[in-house]
């Protein structure tokens, strides 16, 4: 087989019969397999099969280093245009104090501000994991002194 795996071409191919179609369109019909090899390379391009499940299957005249190259292009062009989005994460105990609650949620203002992504995480130790719904107290107190510059995506969850 080819470099890539899913993708046979040319001498590749063994069925003794293929439906073939030409890079503009140009419909063979049933041909032998030999017939159609013959024919792409008298056009100087590649046999490609694009469906080996049909019946007979069916093979494509083209250029398949341009095509093999558009695709990649197009993925390219893909990944460039998609927006990474960055979660910051802000850990928090149970006991913090008031001015440490000040300190982290300014720290979550210069990231929304930056446009990323905030997640508050409370960590619960020892007899507190008894009580998780301390920790979903916590969270709740924050919010109010973010949601005017931020919208919630998910509630507080033990």
């Amino acid at each position: 087989m080819s470099k890539d795996k899913d993708v046979i071409l040319n001498d590749e191919i063994r069925a003794a019969e293929v439906r073939c179609v030409g890079d503009d369109g140009t419909q063979y019909g049933i041909i032998t397999r030999k017939e159609a090899l013959a024919k792409a390379d008298e056009l100087g391009l590649d046999l490609v099969l694009i469906a080996p499940d049909a019946k007979p299957p069916v093979c494509k005249i083209m250029n398949y280093g341009k095509f093999k190259y558009q695709q990649e292009k197009k993925l390219k062009e893909a990944r460039k245009n998609q927006k990474i989005i960055e979660i910051k994460e802000i850990k928090l105990s149970v006991k913090i104090a008031a001015n440490d609650v000040n300190y982290k949620i300014k720290h979550a203002r210069e990231f929304l501000e930056e446009g990323k992504h905030v997640r508050f995480r409370v960590f619960l130790k020892g007899r507190e994991m008894s009580n998780p719904e301390i920790g979903e107290q916590v969270l709740e107190s924050l919010w109010p002194m973010l949601e005017d510059i931020a919208e919630r995506e998910k509630n507080a969850k033990a």
